[in-house]
């Protein structure tokens, strides 16, 4: 689904299949039994997973069920992720889709969509001061910040371990190929890296002033504070001076089948779109037409503070 807004927001399917095609492996018809088998497993483990949080519910087996498990297992992801083998287009393959197309594809290949999205959010509502909420190691920060050499770009990162990643790529004398060659468009500013302002924190008490920037997003962050989704959706608010971005699997895709599962089973981002206005923010625009993995349909919202 992809509404008509006030926003002369524009993105086209080509350019969607240009930035993801890279990474897709292998196309499937749906009739296909080596799509269906692979459906139906990755089906069984997260129905599989459902279950095993209904039943051991006390024992907080889920991933987003608290936040110190949250920031324990980024602690340790981002402690050991090189960005070359992260970026690539080779590896371990899951199954996504798009409208009617089933694909065998790399998972990352849908941030580099998500970073499509950013830039053209950003070329339509054209703000000087940039925020990013849950920024890891700062890939969308130095891609973004790449095409944009006139934005301020800082970034907050709940993980010692991503601020510290994000600081160090910051350090180099220019952005890195992979990342370069990752950008879905031609980076502009290659040393873009070395601009950007990174901070350790959380969602729950932004250590900025009320409308510091002028536009404050997240790329699947929210997904992981279902404990504080409310407190973390107001201090976005609190701190956006014109606008917060988010692209996030909010309830409104994410009500049936394997993504039901999935999102139960992890305790994953449970608001819907209709209710950002009772945590201060007002949509007008909701982008949902993306490749996405089965388990996770993120669709990109903007929004703006209610003052």
């Amino acid at each position: 689904m992809a509404q008509s807004l006030p926003l002369n927001f524009r993105v086209s399917r080509e350019e969607i299949y240009s930035a993801f095609e890279p990474f897709v492996h292998r196309r499937f018809r749906s009739s296909d039994m080596r799509w269906k088998r692979r459906v139906f497993r990755s089906w069984r483990k997260k129905f599989l997973e459902f279950w095993q949080h209904k039943i051991f519910k006390r024992l907080n087996t889920s991933f987003g069920g608290r936040q110190y498990k949250v920031k324990s297992t980024y602690e340790n992801f981002w402690g050991s992720t090189e960005t070359g083998a992260h970026l690539s287009t080779k590896g371990k393959t899951t199954p996504c889709l798009w409208g009617e197309d089933r694909m065998l594809a790399r998972g990352i290949g849908t941030k580099r969509v998500h970073l499509l999205l950013l830039k053209r959010a950003f070329e339509t509502v054209q703000p000087e001061s940039v925020l990013e909420v849950g920024s890891g190691y700062g890939i969308n920060l130095f891609v973004l910040s790449g095409y944009f050499p006139a934005i301020r770009f800082s970034g907050l990162e709940l993980t010692r371990q991503g601020a510290l990643a994000a600081k160090k790529i910051g350090k180099m004398s220019c952005l890195s190929q992979d990342i370069v060659d990752f950008a879905p468009d031609p980076i502009i500013d290659v040393n873009a890296n070395r601009r950007i302002n990174f901070y350790q924190g959380s969602a729950k008490n932004l250590p900025f002033a009320d409308n510091s920037f002028d536009v404050v997003y997240t790329v699947l962050a929210l997904e992981a504070m279902e404990e504080i989704r409310h407190q973390a959706l107001r201090e976005l608010a609190r701190v956006a001076r014109k606008y917060v971005i988010m692209i996030e699997p909010f309830s409104d895709f994410n009500e049936k089948g394997i993504r039901y599962f999935y999102h139960t089973s992890h305790q994953y981002f449970r608001g819907r779109v209709d209710e950002l206005r009772q945590d201060g923010l007002e949509p007008h625009l909701v982008y949902s037409d993306i490749p996405h993995k089965i388990r996770l349909w993120p669709a990109m919202v903007i929004a703006s503070p209610i003052s």
